[in-house]
């Protein structure tokens, strides 16, 4: 699978992923897993439900 992130996608994600490790052990690598597909993947944003809502919009255009 190809995955395309935008910078800031990027960085949201390993953030998470780096998160969910910290709060439950081999949590982080199951989320990296449940992101693997077999197609081409645009992230866009990696959000948790309580950021501001739409900031990531603007990535849309770009």
């Amino acid at each position: 699978m190809i995955l395309e992130f935008h910078p800031a996608a990027r960085d949201e994600f390993v953030a998470a992923a780096e998160y969910y490790e910290t709060a439950v052990p081999g949590l982080g690598d199951r989320f990296l897993v449940a992101v693997k597909r077999d197609d081409v993947v645009s992230v866009l944003a990696v959000a948790h439900h309580h950021r501001r809502p739409g900031y990531w919009r603007s990535r849309l255009n770009g």
